[in-house]
């Protein structure tokens, strides 16, 4: 599909604390039943998941085309805290918001829904979700 805007319809963003890969439970069937329908009309369907840590030495921003969505997740260094599962407001993921800001603006993305989880309060900054079209009220 062309990441130039055309008259499709607006992108959905799921934020999720599910992994998409992991165990397929009614989250993973519901957006992607509504990926397949959104897909056909033109939408494309991001899948937002909680950031993770690896061995990286500052925060990247990963993703993937999977099953119909593009799933995204943050890959932040070990902290003091060693967690392999991170919450969107974890510690190291304070740039989460601004980078995927970035990658939607980069490939056009127009989201004009998001289910799930509000986004953190720091996501809702003008220098990051307003570059995203997300609401900054």
């Amino acid at each position: 599909m062309s990441d130039a805007v055309t008259d499709r319809v607006n992108d959905l963003v799921v934020l999720s604390h599910l992994r998409w890969p992991w165990v397929w439970q009614r989250p993973q069937h519901l957006v992607s039943r509504l990926a397949r329908r959104r897909a056909a009309a033109g939408g494309r369907t991001w899948f937002i998941e909680e950031p993770t840590t690896g061995d990286v030495s500052e925060p990247q921003l990963g993703h993937e085309q999977r099953d119909g969505i593009t799933r995204v997740w943050l890959v932040v260094p070990p902290g003091k805290r060693a967690a392999e599962v991170h919450g969107f407001d974890a510690d190291g993921g304070e740039d989460y918001g601004e980078l995927l800001a970035g990658l939607l603006a980069e490939h056009a993305a127009r989201p004009a829904r998001t289910c799930g989880s509000t986004p953190p309060q720091r996501w809702r900054s003008p220098s990051g979700c307003t570059r995203a079209g997300w609401p900054t009220t």
